[in-house]
């Protein structure tokens, strides 16, 4: 009960402080050292809250994000085991768009399918908090996407609030991911090649 309490005083304290700053203007460098701040190989826990239960179960698994050689982009790749065996897997690109000036979520899709951002937003410093918006709907369904924030910590590692909103309007924190960094032997740069893409991408380890 405890648990589930703190898990849920800090969606609101996360909630209230986001919206009440205002974004950064950022530089090409600020922007990217942003997306470094993401990328490397982590130790993953999710919490996820179940509203039906008024319960929280949680999974470990790991992450690899590899950073765009070309871009300010980084391709996040979350791997986790399921209690039947089942290794489910998560994908997609956090970039920052120059022309548009904001940083962009964009699902992973194969067989050529039409790009879609479905998240879009701007760096927080004052709470080291990357907010991004839901900017499409979910197909059939009335609620929207909500909002995701990306948070720093002092530690090196970072925090992944997902928040759906109901068609009322109001927020609510369905999955938290807590990203620990994993400290390679060598601190050497490897590079890897999305062949899928036609896209070098480059691992720099966690700081």
């Amino acid at each position: 009960m405890k648990q589930t309490l703190l898990f849920l005083l800090l969606a609101i304290g996360s909630a209230a402080s986001a919206q009440q700053q205002l974004p950064s203007t950022l530089t090409y460098s600020d922007a990217l050292s942003i997306i470094q701040k993401i990328s490397g190989q982590w130790h993953v826990k999710k919490c996820t809250w179940h509203p039906e239960i008024r319960k929280m179960s949680e999974q470990e698994g790991t992450a690899t994000h590899l950073l765009s050689a070309t871009a300010i982009t980084v391709a996040e790749q979350v791997e986790f085991t399921e209690i039947s065996g089942t290794l489910h897997k998560e994908e997609g690109m956090l970039r920052y768009s120059r022309d548009r000036q904001q940083f962009e979520y964009v699902p992973v899709q194969g067989g050529g399918g039409k790009e879609i951002v479905l998240y879009a937003g701007h760096w927080h410093a004052p709470f080291k908090t990357l907010l991004l918006k839901g900017v499409v709907r979910l197909k059939g369904k009335k609620v929207s996407l909500g909002e995701w924030r990306y948070t720093f910590m002092e530690d090196g590692s970072f925090v992944k609030d997902i928040h759906y909103s109901d068609k009322n309007g109001n927020l609510h924190l369905a999955h938290r991911y807590h990203y620990i960094p994993v400290r390679p032997a060598t601190a050497e740069l490897q590079q890897t090649v999305d062949t899928s893409r036609g896209r070098t991408w480059q691992y720099l380890p966690a700081r």
